[in-house]
């Protein structure tokens, strides 16, 4: 949270904060559900947990313009 305010307070880009705990966890179920091998999973759980946070924050947008 301090590397965030002294980022915001440094730049003119708008920080967006968003809560990013428990997508390695959905990311490793995914991987499991989806039978993927032990090895490939260690590989790709990193890159999923981002797609999946990614997508979150993405769906959390349409739906706030939807509502207006």
């Amino acid at each position: 949270m301090q590397f965030i305010a002294a980022l915001e307070a440094a730049t003119a880009i708008p920080i967006k904060h968003w809560d990013e705990r428990l997508t390695t966890a959905q990311a490793e179920r995914v991987l499991l559900e989806g039978n993927v091998r032990r090895k490939d999973r260690k590989q790709k759980i990193d890159q999923l947990a981002a797609q999946l946070m990614l997508q979150s924050y993405l769906d959390a947008q349409g739906n706030c313009r939807s509502g207006l």
